[in-house]
């Protein structure tokens, strides 16, 4: 895989949907395009949120990037400002497939990704109008990446779409929370090395669990984090990373925001917070 080819694809999927609500959709995209999107309704959730899905269809060998690519990866990016009568758009990803290129391991997935997403909507008595552009990156030979927009209305009275099944699928296979996955404690240090900071997570789990990769994720802008080194010893991993600033300022990192991700076997282990040894 050669990573950040120069080439640029510019890949618009507009949908067609005959009337609100309606279970019926047109995706005009080219075959040979590496990727296509589209959005796909689902049900009311509660009075004021409502479960719909993105579809990613990919190309024979083709690939795109989990929520938090790793280094050398392009991260997923959705914008749904265009939209109306919407608070908030919440995706809930699925456990990545774990691939390998040039030595190094990175989450993605292949064929198809069906991304959850819970709408918060700011008047549930009135339809959703969803105005949504995606920058996202795919992978073959060669990474690209790719832009794509959405469109669609969705009535107030939402009964399941005709795709429910497929989005309950991917809300089952979301990892687990630490307590579910066994996480019996979770310590943090840090040490610098000039101006990048090295965080090494030791954590502990009540039995052995697969860990292919350890993400780690901060909702800092401007922070890059190196993929993580992995040793294992039992039910004891052990990651460390590289974090490095970019931004104006010294670098604040609150360890209750950071979050880290224990994935292999396609299975994983969300885990919030990181406190001091």
């Amino acid at each position: 895989m050669k990573f950040f080819a120069a080439l640029a694809m510019s890949l618009i999927a507009s949908f067609a949907v005959p009337h609100a609500g309606a279970a019926q959709y047109l995706t005009p995209v080219d075959q040979m395009e590496p990727a296509s999107l589209r959005l796909t309704d689902g049900w009311r959730a509660e009075a004021d949120s409502r479960i719909v899905a993105l579809v990613f269809e990919l190309q024979p060998g083709w690939k795109t990037y989990w929520r938090a690519p790793g280094e050398m990866g392009i991260p997923p990016h959705f914008d749904w400002s265009g939209s109306e009568n919407l608070q908030a758009a919440d995706p809930i990803w699925p456990v990545p497939e774990v691939h390998d290129a040039l030595g190094a391991r990175y989450p993605a997935f292949s064929d198809r990704l069906v991304l959850p997403v819970r709408l918060r909507v700011a008047d549930p008595s009135a339809p959703i109008r969803i105005r949504m552009t995606a920058a996202f990156g795919v992978c073959d030979d060669v990474c690209i990446p790719a832009n794509a927009f959405v469109e669609m209305d969705l009535d107030a009275a939402a009964t399941p779409g005709h795709e429910a099944a497929l989005i309950e699928a991917a809300l089952a296979s979301q990892p687990v929370d630490a307590g579910t996955g066994g996480l019996s404690t979770i310590a943090c240090s840090l040490r610098s090395e000039g101006h990048v900071l090295e965080l090494t997570a030791q954590m502990q789990f009540a039995r052995p669990v697969a860990a292919e990769i350890v993400m780690v994720e901060a909702p800092i802008e401007d922070l890059w984090i190196a993929d993580a080194d992995i040793v294992q010893a039992g039910a004891t991993i052990t990651a460390t990373t590289q974090l490095d600033y970019f931004g104006d300022g010294p670098l604040v990192l609150d360890r209750a925001l950071l979050r880290l991700t224990v994935i292999g076997e396609g299975q994983a282990v969300e885990i919030h917070g990181c406190p001091a040894p």
